[in-house]
């Protein structure tokens, strides 16, 4: 998809630092995990809650932030990014090493500044069966995503865009770093249809005509069980 640029007073979107201290807490969160005394018992059902990092698929909108030293930058909002929320339960099949997870999520790329903000977001509710090793879990499922939407703020003067829920594919492999915690790959395979287009004054995004954005993505994600 075709991006525009559009000149914004502010700093980035938050979730972009909220990232960075979510990443960079992975470690102690392992450490403290497996530095624990006992192990504790595999229950039949597990809670969950988790967050990843996620990069890719097409660009949606392209932002020129400046901040108050008048130093500006440039900000992708991307339909394959960047953070993913997630809450679930992981259910263990008796007598195999098969799980099953399901997890609901808010997906969210953007950037929030003084004079507008511009932001893709969906609800991604995930059905992941994995197969359990001694300290690794791999899984293929299915994706289906409530509601993606671009807003663009009346502001930013970019309009507002609604896409049909989709259905993708999801493929993960994880680590586990002790009873509780583990870390892995997500690899997602989706597109979004267009299905409705808000204009507003001046606005020039769109023009742009495309029906389909694919918002296929890689990430980093983090799991703790509870």
């Amino acid at each position: 998809m075709t991006s525009l640029r559009l000149p914004m007073a502010g700093t980035p979107f938050v979730a972009k630092s909220l990232a960075t201290l979510l990443i960079t807490a992975m470690p102690a969160l392992a450490f403290a995990d497996l530095t624990t005394e006992a192990p504790i018992p595999q229950k039949n059902i597990a809670f969950l809650v988790g967050t990843g990092l996620t990069f890719g698929g097409d660009d949606i909108a392209n932002v020129q932030v400046i901040d108050y030293d008048d130093d500006d930058s440039s900000e992708d909002i991307s339909a394959g990014a960047l953070i993913h929320l997630y809450t679930g339960i992981n259910a263990y099949i008796p007598d195999s090493d098969f799980s099953i997870q399901t997890t609901i999520g808010y997906h969210v790329d953007g950037v929030f500044a003084s004079n507008g903000s511009v932001q893709f977001t969906r609800y991604p509710l995930e059905l992941i069966p994995y197969y359990n090793f001694n300290r690794i879990r791999i899984g293929l499922g299915l994706s289906y995503h409530i509601n993606p939407e671009f807003n663009g703020d009346r502001h930013a003067r970019l309009g507002d865009r609604e896409y049909d829920n989709a259905l993708g594919l999801v493929a993960s492999v994880e680590v586990k770093l002790g009873s509780h915690f583990a870390v892995g790959l997500h690899y997602t395979d989706i597109d979004y249809d267009l299905s409705k287009v808000e204009r507003v004054y001046g606005d020039n995004f769109n023009e742009q005509k495309d029906s389909n954005i694919d918002g296929s993505n890689v990430g980093i994600y983090s799991t703790y069980l509870f």
